[in-house]
């Protein structure tokens, strides 16, 4: 089973929008085990999503687009589990303003 079919994508992107297939890639490809324990963190609080993952979050996870610059780093509502981000111009961009978001959020948890 793929992360697509545990999450729900706001309806202000396109079916095949090139920013989601880049998340997408860079969380099931990219993240060190430790950065998906950040990336749950980030979007849940706490470091898992259950003993049966993700299927089991409740709510789902959405991503939403945020009206932000590209300047600006993704954000979470972690009660609704709603992933934010602005629309970044390439997956470089993405995965460093990702994970700047994810390490920054850990330091803020336990500062």
């Amino acid at each position: 089973e793929t992360l697509r079919n545990f999450v729900d994508i706001g309806n202000e992107f396109e079916t095949d929008c090139q920013l989601i297939e880049w998340l997408f890639e860079i969380i099931s490809e990219e993240l060190t085990k430790y950065e998906k324990k950040l990336f749950s963190r980030f979007i849940t609080g706490s470091d898992t999503f259950g003993i049966f993952g993700l299927k089991s979050l409740k709510p789902r996870l959405t991503i939403s687009k945020s009206t932000k610059s590209e300047n600006s780093l993704p954000s979470s509502s972690t009660c609704t589990h709603n992933l934010k981000i602005p629309e970044y111009s390439n997956k470089k961009l993405l995965k460093q303003k990702l994970l700047y978001a994810l390490y920054e959020c850990n330091q803020s948890f336990y500062s």
